[in-house]
Order: C-alpha cells, then structure tokens, then sequence
C-alpha cells in the first residue's frame, strides 16, 4: 500500500483525535514513526508520585523524549478530607473507600513535598527533553487553553466549553482517579511566611523556575492557563500569587534564568481581597507590610520579567485584585527591544503608567489589545494621540474600557469611535458627549459589567 508524502499525512493526523492516532500508531512502523511526535509532544508533571512516575519514565526513553515540546504542570493539591455531609448521595461503602483513597494520596503529596521529590524529578526529566518550548501552569484538570494564542475574552475568563465536561487532562493521575472520590483543588499552599503567619503560594511556579534554571533548559514560551469555575472565598485563585515572588536571593536568581529566555508569556496576577488595598505610593502601608508587599516594593516581579530581555508577546491579566499598585512594580520601566503584541486585562491605572509604556515600544509594537482597562488622572484621548505614535501598529481590540471621574463614578470610551480615531484619523467623539455622573460605582468590574458594552 502506497503512503501519502509525509507533509500530507502529518496534515492529516494533525486533525485526528488522539484515540484514532493511537490506533494509526500500531498499523505499521511508518505510520508509527509519523504519528508519534503528535502523540507525544505535551507531558505533564505535578507534584503527585503517579504523574512523576510517568513523567521520568517517559524522560528516560531515547525516542519519545524527542517528541516533547510542552510541559504542563497540574497544580492541584490535596487538602483537608472530603466530610460525608457534603456527599450525600454517595454511599456509606463508597465515602469511607474514597477518603481512604484521599488520605493516601495527602501523606504521599505531604512526603513529596517535605523531600522535594517534585523538584529532584522534574529538573532531572527537563535535563533528558532537549526540545521542550513551551511550560503551562495550571491549576485544574480541565483541557489548557490556547493563551498565547488567539483566545477570545469568555474563553480567557470563563473558560471554554470542553472545562464543563467530564474528562480530564490533568495528566496521568487524572485518568485513573476514581470518580466517587473528591478531586483535589487548585487553592494555593499555605507555608509560614517572613512577615505574616503564612503565605499563600504557587508550588508549580517556583518548582518549574527552579528546575529550569537548574536545568539550563531554555524555554521559549510560558502560560499560565489558571481557572475558577466556582466564585467565592474558598474557590481557588484566578493568578499566580504574587507572595511567590517572595524568595531568597538564590531562588530569585533561578526565577530570572527562568524567564531569561522567554519569547512569549501569558501571564495572571492575584493578590488576595485582604491585601488589594495596598496603595503603594502610601508611606503608612510600610508599617503592616506583607510578603506580596515586600515582593513589589524590592522589585523582585520586575527583575523576573525584565529577565526575559528578548520578548516578543507579552500578556498580563491583573484579574481586578489590584488596581492599587503601579504598572512599573510588575514590569519596570524597561523596554523589550523585539516586543510586537501587548495584551493587558482587568487593571485600573494612572494614564501616564501606560502612555509611559506604549511610548516605550511604539517602534516595535504591531498588537494591541485592552480589556477591562481604566485610566485615572487623564483620559482615553490622551491615550490615543500616544498610540498614534506607534507608527508599526496593525492591530487593536479594546473591550470596556472607562475612565475614572471621581470616586463613585466610571466613564465608558466609545471603542469603535477610539479604534478609528487610533488607526484612521478619524475624529470622533471618544465619550458619550450626554455622558452625565451618576449612581456611585460599587467596584471596577461592577461597573463595567453594569454598563454592558461589548
């Protein structure tokens, strides 16, 4: 039987599912050879025995190992026991057989972590995959979203459809988890802090930034695919906790080898409601700081992302906890020489904070996009004459984005009105010319949701 030209017929499995690719795999040693790096090309780490297990297994392989372009690691952790007034409808048999499962699976996570097992593994796996482009960070068991990519605002904030089904793709470990035992969460490690009683922090980022640094491993792209389908204190954090900036001098060193060689980052913050009122420019605040606090104030998020000296794409969702800290305490005030498409989401912010920062790149810059974006001290027609200077822009999605007038009070751009003004030159009105303030705003995201544009 005659084969198609291997260009076509990678074409062609790249639209298969990977349960007919299997099933491709076993029918001859060429179908084998070409379906295999599809097959292969993603592998998951956590911090559980089961998805370490496979993770070195397949490391240690001389061909698949090849295969490997992107590592995901399922940030899900075992917490206290499920109580039976939760689980009504499962049995007595069945709640008692799964939280003896739950209970394994803590002591065993517990002992991982206390030996840094996690770490040891992973770097070792890192040092055996030469190819690897790519690590997503997440926190669930759902499906990765494509972040660095063309990802519509719902599927970034919602996430997309195929989170509400009922498979997983959290990694080995999430395919044979029994299904009447409660799944662990993506709530954030609470360890003893320097400077309150504990921090909350991303085990998976800073075991990945230490284990690629270790590793010398030099990885292109970073995402991190966080999502809460579940609203409320107890639901897990939507970002990256920024009290995991909060390190040692050494492990700050291995966080910007980390970054160092970045091209693209997708990346979301979240400060906890408690600290969100934080205004940094507030002498009074260095009396209670916190570690998220001293991770701002000593520039330790800064020099992580100014590591990253040859960015190209840069995406940043401050997920509405905190619109009280200045842009330059996350990014500096560098400027990316080769940076092309700036994505930023959910951030209230003076109107020099960002004007500083187009005017920084407004040679290089060809993407633009702004969701959920509200500027203080200025306006939007101040904004656009800057972005007009961008003289290499070629594309802009805005989405919600307002102005503050006073305390209680956000006034909405028109966004057609500013993307023609932004591209084409034409003068048109920015602002809704009966604009007229109104019934005090209770937050940011209230009031632009109240205001349904879109």
């Amino acid at each position: 039987m005659e084969i198609l030209p291997a260009e076509i017929t990678g074409k062609i499995f790249r639209n298969l599912s990977k349960e007919s690719l299997k099933i491709v795999r076993l029918t001859s040693k060429k179908l084998n050879a070409l379906s295999s790096p599809l097959l292969f090309n993603r592998i998951y780490a956590s911090s559980h025995l089961h998805d370490l297990e496979a993770l070195s297994a397949i490391s240690r392989h001389p061909v698949l190992s090849l295969y490997i372009q992107e590592m995901v690691f399922s940030g899900v952790f075992f917490h206290s026991p499920p109580k039976k007034k939760n689980y009504k409808s499962i049995s007595e048999h069945d709640f008692e057989k799964g939280l003896q499962y739950y209970k394994r699976r803590v002591e065993e996570q517990n002992g991982t972590l206390q030996g840094r097992e996690d770490f040891a593994i992973i770097s070792t796996a890192l040092a055996r995959m030469p190819n690897i482009q790519m690590i997503v960070l997440t926190n669930h068991w759902f499906p990765t979203r494509d972040l660095l990519n063309d990802c519509n605002y719902h599927t970034r904030v919602y996430g997309s459809e195929d989170h509400y089904k009922e498979a997983r793709f959290g990694g080995p470990l999430s395919r044979c988890y029994p299904p009447f035992v409660e799944p662990p969460s993506g709530k954030q490690l609470k360890l003893p802090g320097a400077i309150r009683k504990y921090v909350k922090i991303d085990h998976g980022f800073k075991v990945m930034c230490r284990a690629l640094s270790i590793a010398r491993v030099p990885v292109r792209m970073l995402s991190i695919d966080y999502f809460n389908p579940i609203r409320g204190l107890k639901a897990a954090a939507p970002g990256i906790s920024v009290g995991s900036f909060c390190v040692a001098p050494r492990d700050l060193n291995h966080f910007i080898n980390a970054f160092r060689h970045l091209r693209k980052i997708s990346f979301s913050f979240y400060m906890g409601r408690s600290d969100n009122n934080w205004d940094m420019n507030d002498d009074s605040d260095t009396d209670n700081p916190g570690d998220e606090w001293l991770a701002l104030m000593e520039g330790k998020v800064a020099k992580v992302f100014t590591a990253a000296t040859n960015l190209e794409e840069l995406t940043i969702d401050f997920t509405e906890s905190m619109d009280h800290i200045p842009l330059y305490k996350f990014l500096g005030t560098h400027t990316w020489p080769h940076l092309r498409l700036l994505k930023l989401f959910h951030k209230e912010m003076h109107q020099n904070e960002l004007v500083e920062l187009l005017r920084r790149h407004c040679k290089t810059l060809k993407v633009l996009h702004l969701y959920f974006i509200i500027i203080k001290n200025g306006g939007w027609p101040e904004v656009a004459e800057v972005m007009r200077e961008c003289v290499a822009l070629q594309s802009l999605s805005f989405n919600h984005l307002g102005e503050r007038v006073d305390h209680g009070n956000i006034k909405l751009a028109i966004i057609e009105n500013l993307k023609e003004y932004v591209l084409c030159g034409r003068s048109c009105p920015i602002y809704d010319p009966d604009y007229r303030p109104h019934t005090p705003v209770r937050s940011t995201s209230a009031s632009l949701r109240s205001a349904n544009i879109g």
